[in-house]
């Protein structure tokens, strides 16, 4: 049986949703965070077929039939694992490799060459943590910013100190060797030939992956030397691009929607004052990779981001990123006092920063409102300009009657028929159309 490499494999089932495939033959009603029906696989007349979106797989309680989304093709279209694969791909537009082109015992290598650097970074991690108590510095910072003891171990937190290769020499010590470090992201090479810590007079920040496999590190400066922030650099494990902080933390709350923010900190806080499903990026803006994987996890995003103008603007992009995942909620905690959300919860406390999760708004109301504080709806050309400003993100709304609500909303506030503002955004749906398939054609 021809075989993919398993990051191949990974990519078919993480872009092809379970409920999305399944739902295409068998009837399925929502019941809690999942979805139930009769089985496929045998005669029933109670629904004891379960599939589980957020943990991309499928089960039935009557027959034991269970699995991911390729053993669902597998089974229902009775076809081998190669061409589930392959019919899968086709649907995500994935391309695949040559199997010829495969070699087995190539993926295994790639399979240890990454459990060997899992095993470097927890090596890593514990230097880091080891050199706090030796760090005035570290110390000072971690209680200016009201972090305990128990947090900083809790957290993976640690120093990197201002040594040319203090970490490449404790690795070295303990049995790794220069390339396999440096393949780590944890050294750099000079033009000389010698090496040197790329972390540096840092407090560090373990990441971790969904599997909580530590993947990376970010590291703050303690002085006023750029970059702020560095992360580690793109591996064959890491790219700050795909991966989310806490993620490891966050799959396994029982809540249905995940806060997400900005910074390693404003997590840290969330997280620690009782909100385990929060989550935040990696230094970029937010990717559709990270979009599809909260959609695994959850049901809703709820943007939590700075109330800076920087913040806004990034809220902004997040919510037309997120907006691809057709089945997923999006809203936005508005903090709007200029705080990012560990200032806030410490300045105002749990219970405040509760009422305004509890009060958060629909993206498309956040949007209304924030363009809305941006014009003078009383004069006719910043009534258009905001109407204009308002349907790029409206014409992201996939249904008829979801636009026609906030189309209502818009009309109400500008005197606009709603009928005019629909027609705008298809409009702005067929130009955005009409660009992608220029780019395509590039």
């Amino acid at each position: 049986m021809p075989l993919f490499p398993d990051y191949v494999i990974k990519e078919v089932a993480d872009k092809n949703d379970i409920y999305d495939v399944i739902s295409q033959t068998v009837s399925l009603k929502k019941s809690g965070s999942s979805y139930i029906g009769l089985c496929p696989f045998h005669n029933e007349k109670t629904p004891s077929f379960s599939v589980s979106p957020r943990r991309g797989i499928f089960k039935c309680f009557g027959c034991g039939e269970g699995g991911d989304v390729i053993g669902f093709v597998m089974k229902n279209e009775n076809l081998s694992f190669f061409d589930a694969v392959t019919k899968l791909a086709s649907r995500a537009n994935i391309t695949l490799p040559e199997v010829k082109n495969f070699d087995k015992d190539k993926s295994e290598k790639r399979k240890e060459k990454a459990q060997h650097i899992y095993e470097i970074n927890k090596e890593a991690a514990n230097y880091f943590y080891s050199n706090i108590k030796n760090s005035p510095e570290a110390i000072a910072y971690f209680k200016k910013r009201e972090l305990s003891s128990s947090q900083v171990k809790a957290f993976w937190l640690g120093y990197a100190p201002d040594s040319w290769t203090g970490l490449f020499d404790h690795l070295v010590s303990k049995g790794y060797t220069e390339g396999d470090i440096y393949d780590a992201g944890l050294i750099r090479r000079h033009e000389s030939g010698r090496y040197y810590d790329y972390f540096r007079n840092r407090v560090m920040f373990t990441i971790f992956d969904s599997n909580s496999n530590i993947i990376g590190f970010g590291g703050r400066v303690l002085d006023d030397s750029k970059p702020k922030y560095l992360n580690s650099p793109d591996s064959s494990v890491f790219s700050k691009g795909k991966n989310l902080y806490s993620i490891n933390l966050a799959k396994h709350s029982k809540k249905k929607f995940c806060i997400l923010c900005e910074g390693y900190m404003d997590a840290i806080a969330l997280i620690s004052a009782g909100y385990d499903n929060t989550v935040a990026t990696l230094g970029t803006a937010i990717g559709d990779s990270q979009a599809r994987m909260l959609s695994r996890f959850f049901e809703e995003v709820v943007i939590c981001y700075d109330s800076d103008d920087a913040g806004r603007n990034a809220t902004n992009r997040a919510i037309t990123v997120l907006r691809g995942q057709d089945k997923l909620k999006i809203s936005v905690l508005d903090l709007k006092a200029k705080k990012d959300p560990d200032e806030y919860i410490k300045t105002y406390g749990k219970e405040r920063f509760n009422s305004m999760l509890n009060a958060r708004k629909t993206d498309m109301e956040y949007l209304i409102d924030y363009f809305g504080e941006n014009y003078n709806l009383k004069k006719s050309d910043e009534k258009i300009r905001y109407i204009s400003e308002l349907t790029q993100y409206l014409s992201l709304i996939p249904t008829k009657v979801e636009l026609d609500v906030y189309a209502s909303v818009v009309a109400e506030k500008t005197g606009v028929q709603a009928s005019s503002i629909i027609s705008q955004c298809g409009v702005k749906r067929a130009a955005g159309l009409a660009i992608s398939r220029e780019i395509l054609m590039l």
